[in-house]
């Protein structure tokens, strides 16, 4: 290619900062198969080995380390495609503003503080006193041995992003107004105002690229090329935004020569400061991309579309760049389409290939061949279920796992939410629906639901969303390295002061009575393969929150903070919160037997120490007492024994076991 003898000739050493990422990888990659001088910096989360050259490093917390490598270094070119906020969980104002903003700041004044400034001019015929000079021309000969070479920056290519643009987005143009809509979009538009003010000021060597769509093998798997090709897979069509939402994509290989062009020909004195579109021109729309997958996977079902984007503050215009200034700039334009693009992606997958239908072949899996159910017992949820249908698939959708959901309505009153339950699953198969004939209380009906299910893990959460849905990749990821059960860890919570002690009371006393440590978590958390099997054989009703520690296994805790109920009512007052504790209290029988038998003999003791007389009296106590001990014991037994099948109305989208 073009690029491998432009990268060869770049004056070095080369810094790309965050090379962890999707885009950094690819374009550390490249350039380092051309040189070998070209170090990346940044996080590298995955377990593969590191690339050469790599220095993990969080910038927010060991900047001066960071300086102190970079000014020893000396780079020459710098890309700077660290960002945050462009990722669903990345919400954090202050650290959108750090890392994009702030960062850039101090490369700038590192690059002001060790820049060997350009020479003055001289005056010949200067009043300089002939002393003055000779002094100045001995400390110049003291200091030579120990000075440097003289250095500056050739090139600092800063990452934008289209957000820039905001409510401009169509036909998108480098010298237009910019109006983004979110704080990533405001904090990547101020990081170019500065490139551009730098650059004119002080001659700082700068530009800014704005990326557009970019995609390709290695992006993050919630994005949208990852997700349609990991669904149909499965022989699945993801619900979709509108069919009219476009995007301009562009693929990862051209964006790594669009980038070698840049630095290959880059002109400081005419070209710094200059903001370039990085897009292919082309407003790709669902219903075309839907096209194309039906292309690569003939066998796939007609997708589902949904009546308005997920982000309704979106404009709903085509959102695509001009790409006019970059074309006669460096004399780049993207060339990979999009139907050769996702082929590629699918050829760098990891699932296998069988059949020969199609030119990108889905490996088909068996039914019940499914990683992770998500079960969530319902009681007057309608509300609460169109906020699911919306924020829960687009969760399970960045895992790399099978999936499904499992909808227990526990005998609702009223037929709102069985029919909200119906319609979800009748636009997803991965949706399951059981619908109680009688109220199993949530405990019973996360077991019926946790019987139901295929998954070889389980995730148990309220329909409230006060178990966030994103959470679950956390939660996921703690089981994969060996936790057997995972739960979600209440950092704080909404509630008044009374409340908190009595909580605070509860898990002490429950702690000590059971003998073991109980955090304080709610149902929401993961069964792991062991523990879901044991769930699934148990024949009575168990209080989740003291079963889950009997199971054994190593057992971890993600902390979160507890959002307020999104819509409705809370089902839980004073008079069910004290009898959800005494369940608590009395989930193990048996504890309970041996904690009466062993109370009430030492009251007895203490009784007949200060009043010998009445021993007889309490002699007969202690006979009734243990004659209750073993009625408890054969309650506990009972406790134990089969009992009849759960009684269903209905269901859906269910498997035969």
């Amino acid at each position: 290619m073009q690029e491998h003898s432009i990268i060869q000739n770049l004056p070095g050493p080369i810094v790309i900062l965050g090379a962890g990422g999707f885009i950094g990888r690819h374009l550390l990659a490249a350039w380092q198969k051309e040189r070998p001088d070209v170090y990346g910096v940044g996080h590298y989360a995955n377990d593969a080995p590191l690339p050469p050259n790599f220095l993990r490093w969080d910038l927010l917390l060991a900047r001066p380390s960071f300086f102190t490598w970079l000014t020893n270094l000396r780079p020459r070119v710098i890309v700077n495609l660290l960002s945050y906020g462009n990722r669903p969980e990345q919400e954090e104002r202050a650290k959108i503003w750090a890392i994009n903003v702030e960062l850039l700041h101090d490369l700038h004044a590192w690059w002001q503080q060790n820049r060997t400034p350009p020479p003055a001019a001289h005056d010949e015929k200067g009043e300089q006193d002939e002393q003055d000079k000779k002094t100045e021309k001995r400390k110049n000969k003291r200091k030579r041995s120990s000075q440097q070479e003289p250095w500056d920056l050739h090139l600092f290519i800063q990452a934008g992003s289209s957000s820039e643009y905001g409510l401009h987005c169509e036909n998108a143009r480098e010298d237009m107004a910019c109006l983004p809509l979110s704080e990533y979009g405001r904090s990547k538009l101020q990081a170019a105002y500065l490139i551009q003010d730098w650059a004119w000021r002080e001659g700082f060597p700068g530009i800014h690229v704005r990326f557009f769509s970019i995609y390709g093998p290695g992006e993050a798997s919630y994005r949208l090329m990852p997700t349609l090709l990991r669904e149909a897979a499965q022989n699945n069509f993801p619900p979709l935004a509108p069919p009219t939402i476009s995007r301009d994509f562009v693929y990862i290989d051209d964006l790594v020569e669009a980038l070698s062009l840049m630095a290959g020909q880059f002109s400081p004195e005419v070209q710094r400061g200059q903001i370039y579109n990085l897009c292919s021109g082309h407003a790709t729309t669902l219903e075309e991309l839907s096209t194309i997958m039906h292309e690569l996977y003939p066998q796939l079902p007609a997708p589902t579309w949904q009546a308005q984007s997920p982000r309704p503050w979106e404009p709903q215009r085509p959102w695509v760049g001009n790409g006019e200034k970059t074309k006669a700039a460096f004399n780049w334009t993207a060339t990979t389409s999009i139907k050769e693009g996702l082929t590629k992606m699918a050829a760098q997958m990891t699932w296998p290939t069988t059949d020969n239908s199609s030119s990108v072949t889905p490996v088909k899996r068996k039914a019940n061949d499914i990683d992770l159910s998500v079960v969530i017992p319902l009681y007057q949820d309608k509300e609460n279920i169109a906020e699911l249908r919306r924020r829960l698939p687009i969760v399970l959708m960045g895992l790399d796992l099978s999936w499904e959901i499992v909808l227990i309505d526990d005998a609702s009153p009223e037929i709102a939410t069985w029919e909200a339950v119906q319609a979800w699953a009748a636009a997803e198969k991965r949706v399951k629906g059981l619908r109680l004939a009688v109220n199993l209380n949530s405990q019973g009906a996360i077991l019926v639901g946790l019987q139901h299910c295929q998954g070889r893990m389980a995730v148990m959460m309220d329909s409230d969303l006060q178990d966030p849905p994103e959470l679950i990749p956390a939660l996921v990821k703690a089981a994969q390295e060996g936790n057997e059960v995972v739960y979600g860890f209440c950092q704080s919570r909404q509630e008044g002061v009374i409340m908190r002690i009595a909580r605070f009371g509860f898990y002490q006393l429950l702690s000590f009575l059971h003998g073991r440590k109980y955090p304080r978590a709610g149902n929401f958390c993961l069964f792991n393969t062991n523990a879901l099997q044991a769930a699934q054989k148990l024949t009575s009703i168990p209080f989740w929150r003291t079963w889950r520690m009997t199971v054994g296994g190593q057992q971890t805790g993600v902390p979160f903070v507890r959002p307020p109920r999104f819509a409705g009512k809370s089902h839980n007052h004073l008079l069910s919160n004290i009898r959800w504790a005494l369940l608590a209290f009395i989930s193990m029988p048996n504890f309970i037997a041996e904690y009466i038998l062993i109370l009430g003999t030492l009251i007895i003791g203490v009784i007949t120490f200060f009043h010998p007389m009445v021993w007889p009296i309490m002699l007969l106590a202690e006979f009734f007492l243990a004659v209750q001990y073993l009625i408890l014991r054969y309650l506990a037994t009972m406790h134990e024994r089969p009992r009849p099948p759960w009684p269903l109305i209905d269901k859906i989208n269910l498997f035969e076991n």
